[in-house]
């Protein structure tokens, strides 16, 4: 069976997907529209990093100011400005095999357990490709020459390296020292002052100003011939961007090496001045993972009922099905259960009217004519007032006394209140239901009332299995969340309120719900989401670490799963959901991240203790 990946027609690798979950290749394309590439000795095509360690606009125009070079097969090949001057051929942080297709180098990202190469898929390229996977990892990163093979939990993939670029997160060009002070704002931030003195931050500006040197070509100069006051004085902004950032990334990862800390979210970055000659002083703050006891999560207790449907709740059912299609009839006698009466009303508490307690809520106040069902399953627009309808007669008039919730969302000025309803009876319709014959049979897709009650039968106990599964995932976390306390990251939780706001409002919107209500309840709205969005990070802080000690991984399947699961929810084309996600890496992380939270789920149901509820008599 093909996966998703395949309807591309280009190489799985190209598409991103897999590759984000086993392998995270990127390729870059160079600013005039070509892809960079060189060969190695092995005749494994290296390929430069997306982000080519430029950042936006500043890379665009580093590489345009940079010379051509001509790479180890005499072709012309764009120098990448950082890593190429870096690191030489070696630089360039892709591989690419003719055999086994392309992979990446640890790159950065791995600090946070982003995913790389394991060592199984790296023994097997270095046999493919004689030993040129090992010499560029070497030579790219001599420090990190062994990438992590961890697995990546939900967590781990931090918003980190969405808040700056992948620069920040590389390591330091200079093994140089460097004065850390470690401040505990509270039990999960953290505020990193890191002091460089004048002769560390003057060697990181000369060697910034030694690889501009190496590709830059200026008029009568051979490449990497030109005096270095020249070089400044062309490159000068360049050279000055490309500095403050190795600056600053020296003293984050000096800090996060000596400290040990696990970053989850980088919240604030204060550079203060960093120029040639001075000293500097970077502050950064950051919120970091909790520590916590993982507890006992193996054998929590879930309650489920019983799935086989009863007679009578078949007979329930059925019974709504006819309902559904019944035909509405006048009827000249007195109201009855089930009956709809059309009347008018106008509400008043203590003598005042409804309507100017709550103006811009009219259909409580006053209502020129509406329908509302004798003694209905559920409630109407005004609570209680269907109870009080029984036996009414068209052209009745009398006053109703309704008492409203203490906690009466929908008009807080009435909550608690009592209100009298002058209400007018104008016209009353018995429902005729249909009757149980070949026709109806035929509108239910059956043959027959057996047919009919099987098959209601069977949806009442798939529709129950589903009530259960949902039910004993929510009992699991709610189990779990119990049994520990610690305090959640304040970055994440302000991150995850705004996501339960916005899921929030879309779904009220669709229901019809006006604009200008959440503006008017949004201290409340705000109030509740964060207090969901608190307990939603602490259960995710959870999972995560249930699925390291578990060691539940996102699995490419897990991936195709997902595109074909989406694709048919919302009509769209596999493929062009494949487009999408390679457009957008952080939606991508956010899929893998929701994958690891249900499958530690899922684990977490599988291995609880599970007993029936007996059902109500």
């Amino acid at each position: 069976m093909k996966s998703a990946t395949d309807f591309l027609n280009v190489p799985r690798v190209a598409t991103g997907i897999g590759d984000d979950v086993d392998f995270g290749l990127r390729e870059r394309v160079c600013d005039q529209g070509e892809t960079a590439v060189g060969k190695c000795g092995a005749g494994c095509e290296r390929l430069p990093r997306a982000d080519g360690h430029g950042h936006g606009a500043n890379a665009q125009r580093r590489t345009r100011s940079l010379a051509k070079h001509e790479g180890p097969d005499g072709r012309q090949v764009h120098a990448e400005s950082l890593h190429a001057a870096k690191y030489g051929d070696a630089g360039f942080l892709g591989l690419r095999c003719p055999t086994v297709g392309s992979v990446r180098a640890e790159d950065p990202h791995l600090h946070l357990r982003r995913g790389g190469v394991d060592d199984e898929e790296r023994s097997v390229f270095a046999e493919e490709c004689g030993q040129a996977w090992h010499r560029g990892q070497e030579t790219l990163r001599p420090d990190r020459a062994q990438a992590r093979s961890a697995p990546e939990s939900g967590i781990d993939r931090g918003m980190t390296l969405r808040s700056l670029p992948d620069s920040f997160n590389e390591n330091p060009s200079a093994n140089l020292t460097v004065n850390i002070q470690l401040n505990n704002v509270s039990d999960t931030r953290k505020s990193i002052v890191v002091t460089l003195d004048k002769s560390e931050v003057d060697a990181e500006h000369q060697a910034t100003v030694v690889e501009f040197s190496k590709f830059a070509q200026l008029p009568g100069f051979r490449p990497g011939k030109a005096p270095a006051n020249m070089v400044i004085k062309r490159y000068a902004k360049d050279i000055a961007g490309e500095f403050r950032q190795k600056v600053v990334s020296k003293a984050y990862q000096s800090a996060l090496k000596q400290e040990n800390l696990e970053v989850l979210n980088i919240v604030n970055v204060e550079e203060g001045t960093i120029e040639p000659g001075l000293s500097a002083a970077i502050t950064v703050t950051v919120d970091v993972r909790p520590e916590f006891a993982l507890p006992e999560y193996l054998g929590l207790p879930t309650e489920v009922t019983a799935t086989e449907a009863t007679d009578a709740e078949v007979e329930t059912v059925i019974e709504g099905l006819r309902g559904e299609r019944a035909d509405f009839k006048v009827a000249e006698r007195p109201a009855q259960r089930s009956d709809y009466v059309k009347l008018s009303y106008e509400g008043t508490v203590d003598g005042q009217p409804i309507a100017d307690l709550a103006p811009d809520k009219q259909i409580y106040g006053k209502v020129p004519q509406t329908w509302e069902e004798v003694e209905g399953t559920n409630e109407g627009v005004i609570p209680g007032l269907g109870k009080e309808l029984n036996g009414v007669k068209t052209g009745d008039k009398k006053t109703v006394t309704i008492t409203f919730p203490a906690e009466f969302t929908a008009v807080p000025a009435l909550a608690g209140k009592t209100a009298n309803y002058a209400v007018e009876i104008l016209e009353i319709r018995e429902r005729a239901l249909p009757e149980l014959n070949e026709e109806f049979f035929k509108s239910q897709q059956v043959d027959s009332l057996d047919a009919l009650k099987s098959s209601v039968r069977n949806n009442l106990r798939l529709r129950k299995e589903y009530e259960n599964q949902t039910a004993q995932r929510r009992q699991v976390t709610e189990a779990i969340a119990a049994k520990v306390d610690f305090a959640v990251p304040q970055s994440l939780v302000d991150s995850e309120t705004q996501s339960v706001l916005r899921q929030f409002i879309e779904e009220n919107m669709r229901r019809g719900v006006p604009q200008d209500q959440f503006e008017k309840d949004k201290k409340e709205l705000f109030a509740g989401a964060q207090k969901a969005a608190t307990q939603r990070v602490k259960v995710q802080l959870i999972l995560a670490k249930v699925a390291e000690a578990e060691k539940i991984t996102v699995s490419e399947r897990d991936i195709d799963n997902f595109i074909y699961r989406e694709a048919s929810r919302s009509g769209q084309k596999p493929e062009k959901l494949v487009k999408g996600l390679t457009k957008d890496r952080d939606q991508l992380r956010a899929i893998q991240q929701n994958i690891i939270f249900d499958k530690a789920v899922d684990f977490l149901v599988s291995k609880a203790m599970m007993t029936t509820a007996q059902p109500k008599a």
